[in-house]
């Protein structure tokens, strides 16, 4: 809701901030509602493809959230 108000009010990489934050927050949403961490994690030594993918997913949440926060404070 809130990339829809800020649509026209604010400069370019300020915006382009907040839609990397607001997809961040979603793909934490989905990602991790669909690769949750599973009981053994991976301590035995055999990841499971669940558990690859939660460390894919984090990976990519951890990218986005930097990135729009410093994109942010440029904008």
């Amino acid at each position: 809701m809130i990339c829809i108000s800020i649509q026209s009010k604010l400069n370019k990489p300020l915006r382009l901030g907040i839609y990397l934050f607001a997809v961040m927050f979603w793909g934490s949403i989905v990602g991790f509602g669909i690769f949750p961490l599973s009981e053994s994690g991976e301590a035995s030594g055999t990841a499971a493809f669940q558990d690859i993918m939660h460390i894919a997913v984090t990976a990519a949440i951890v990218l986005l959230s930097i990135m729009s926060l410093v994109i942010i404070m440029i904008g």
